[in-house]
């Protein structure tokens, strides 16, 4: 994962988010990435003290039961792309989607990273693909959610590129009390 000397943004800012997100994405290899996973195992995979990231999905829907601990809050992608510095801010003219916790609409904003931040991952990440340090600039549409009370929630998240490109995830979330 980026540390903060990697991140050129306050680590809870919003672009701080998505820095560190696309970051902890890139810590998992290709046979536990949270990315890939369909169940959910993978979600706890290194994961911050103060935040808790959720993968979303790169295409369809995917539906994950998932543990989280108390006093997290929740910071997902509706839909996002990322892209090597050199390329340029990605960015999807026609993004649209939602987020609903408990069937209450989450804020959705639009949020890129023009500055790049550097990103060491794991051999086979769905970010780089290397181990190698590698810059990236990310946009999408994010969420984040305030702590989760004790109990089961469900989190229904859908996205379109405005194109081709639907995806969406459904989240049974456990926070134990």
């Amino acid at each position: 994962m980026a540390t903060d000397e990697l991140i050129p943004y306050p680590p809870h800012s919003q672009r701080g988010l998505v820095a560190r997100w696309v970051s902890w994405l890139a810590s998992c290899g290709p046979l536990r990435s949270p990315l890939a996973d369909t169940t959910g195992r993978f979600a706890g995979r290194h994961q911050p003290d103060d935040v808790f990231f959720l993968a979303g999905s790169l295409r369809g829907t995917v539906e994950r039961e998932i543990k989280v601990p108390a006093g997290r809050t929740l910071f997902l992608p509706v839909i996002a792309i990322w892209a090597p510095a050199e390329v340029g801010l990605p960015v999807m003219g026609g993004a649209d989607g939602s987020a609903l916790l408990d069937g209450t609409p989450l804020e959705i904003s639009a949020i890129g990273t023009p500055t790049p931040f550097t990103i060491k991952g794991a051999l086979g990440n769905p970010v780089t693909v290397r181990k190698d340090p590698a810059q990236r600039r990310c946009w999408g549409l994010f969420a984040q959610s305030e702590p989760l009370t004790p109990g089961t929630h469900e989190l229904i998240v859908d996205g379109t590129d405005g194109a081709d490109l639907k995806v969406g995830a459904r989240y049974r979330i456990t926070v134990p009390a």
